[in-house]
């Protein structure tokens, strides 16, 4: 593959010849800043020369780091050197969609920490920091993590590199809950203490105590006690394994069984392809016992929402609401889609709210803001403010979806709200930027706020896209006018007129520059 290069102050860029034009603007800026920031908050700049390259392909980047196939691995950093594999990959099908910016902050994070223990840092310890350091919430390992701890298989600090001996993703975030609880109790001044520590060769058994001034074991009881107060939030139980699920079983089937027992084995065998035709039946048994059992018409409901049984799973929802307001998640947010369906704003805005509120760290389907940013456009008056919002909070935990940011870009536009729409813009380019018209919209919001280099970008990056676009390369022109660079003005002009030489705007820019 053709690859070519760009460098900045600080960094040598590198990018397939196919994505060099649209994904360099973005990857020169970001990796500034992501030095800048890591920088400040390590006290510390790494040494270089710094390169990153953008794999085209998979295949690339498991060729370039490791020589074989099917590595895997969204980035590698070998300390000066960081790969990271094209945004495109989560269009083709072949990946989900995932924050490629996120990527490089995570990768430059290893920069800094390998650097600054000289290669001797945990591996455990660099995947956790880095992990932080992205930013990402990684909500969608909250499964994960409640499993681990309802069967033991939370590892001591000193023992965590054993994860990559089984499930390495634990390394990664049960080592960002580490880095988060060492900040919450001693402060970010505590890492770079053990950072220091580590350069000298030191073990983490002698390194966390000396920065902290506790023992191992409060640390990993600290820790613990971090995981469990963050892991309260989720809505999910522990996934059962046959023994777990063998015990519920009994529970529910003994005499005298307590209600809540019977709801939870049919919730058990409805979630299970095996047991899921015995729901039913245990079901009724639990309603029999108690008609007012809020888990259990939550069920009944998704069983009657699953069959399409709309009215029925409204009347379940409804009356489980009541029973318990705090029950059951799953009642207020699949009773929020069907009064939204109905046309029941007000009342679905209601049930939605209360979804969020109940469950923040939902990331699955249906997600209650996004529903929630347009159903405040649906209001009259329309409240764009609100749906602005929902869509600023979506943002912040679908890390890897551009949906919420492209909803709250085409609110931003129509509030004139340029500011927003240049950050929601961004937000789309960190997951797609290979999303055409979000680049013309981009250009629009930064011609408004009157930044021309920005601006100028956007059309460009557009025009890079589709060479036929004609409406892009006269915002270039006239961006470039703008920032005083008539020489490249012309040069977008001429390639307007080339496709379009009745363009009025082409034609009005044309006077203009005297060409």
């Amino acid at each position: 593959p053709q690859y070519g290069e760009s460098r900045t102050e600080h960094f040598t860029l590198k990018y397939h010849v196919k994505d060099m034009e649209i994904v360099r603007p973005y990857l020169e800026d970001w990796a500034e800043k992501a030095r800048e920031r890591q920088g400040k908050m390590f006290g510390f700049m790494p040494e270089g020369p710094l390169t990153i390259e953008v794999c085209y392909s998979f295949s690339d980047q498991a060729a370039r780091t490791v020589g074989v196939p099917n590595l895997g691995a969204l980035g590698v950093c070998f300390g000066k050197l960081c790969t990271l594999v094209s945004p495109r990959e989560g269009k083709g099908g072949n990946h989900p969609p995932f924050n490629w910016r996120r990527v490089l902050e995570h990768e430059f994070g290893h920069v800094m920490t390998l650097q600054m223990t000289r290669f001797r840092i945990p591996r455990w310890y660099t995947e956790g920091m880095s992990t932080y350091l992205e930013g990402d919430t990684r909500l969608n390992m909250d499964q994960m993590m409640i499993d681990a701890l309802a069967y033991g298989q939370l590892k001591p600090i000193e023992k965590m590199n054993e994860y990559f001996k089984g499930n390495l993703l634990m390394a990664y975030v049960h080592g960002a809950y580490f880095v988060e609880y060492l900040i919450e109790q001693f402060g970010f001044e505590a890492h770079l203490k053990a950072l220091r520590l580590f350069s000298e060769g030191r073990k983490s058994e002698e390194v966390f105590p000396k920065v902290t001034g506790k023992t191992l074991e409060e640390l990993n009881a600290g820790l613990m006690e971090h995981v469990k107060r963050v892991l309260a939030k989720v809505r999910l139980r522990p996934t059962l394994n046959q023994a777990e699920y063998l015990k519920l079983e009994a529970l529910a089937n003994r005499s005298g069984a307590e209600v809540g027992d019977i709801a939870r084995l049919a919730e058990a065998q409805w979630g299970s392809k095996e047991q899921r035709g015995a729901a039913a039946g245990t079901l009724q048994r639990a309603l029999e016992k108690d008609p007012n059992c809020a888990p259990a018409l939550a069920l009944q409901g998704r069983m009657a929402y699953a069959k399409k049984d709309f009215l029925t799973a409204k009347a379940c929802f409804q009356k489980a609401t009541r029973a318990d307001p705090e029950a059951s998640f799953a009642a207020w947010h699949l009773l929020g889609i069907i009064l939204k369906k109905e046309g029941r704003t007000s009342e679905a805005i209601a049930a939605l709210e209360k979804a969020h509120e109940m469950y923040p760290r939902y990331v699955g389907e249906d997600h209650p803001l996004l529903l929630l940013s347009e159903l405040y456009l649906d209001l009259d008056p329309p409240q764009e403010g609100k749906a602005l919002e929902a869509c600023r909070r979506a943002c912040a935990i679908l890390t890897s979806d551009p949906e919420p940011a492209r909803r709250g870009l085409k609110a931003a536009l129509r509030l004139k709200d340029w500011a927003s729409a240049a950050v929601f813009a961004e937000i789309v380019f960190e997951i797609d930027p290979y999303d055409l018209e979000t680049h013309r919209k981009a250009g629009r919001a930064y011609e408004e706020l009157k930044d021309w280099a920005k601006a100028a970008r956007e059309y460009r990056v557009a025009t890079a896209l589709d060479e036929k676009d004609v409406d892009s390369f006269v915002g270039l022109a006239r961006m470039e006018r703008a920032r005083g660079d008539r020489e490249a003005a012309r040069k977008a002009l001429k390639a307007a007129l080339e496709i379009d030489a009745t363009h009025e705007g082409a034609r009005a820019l044309r006077m203009e520059l005297g060409g």
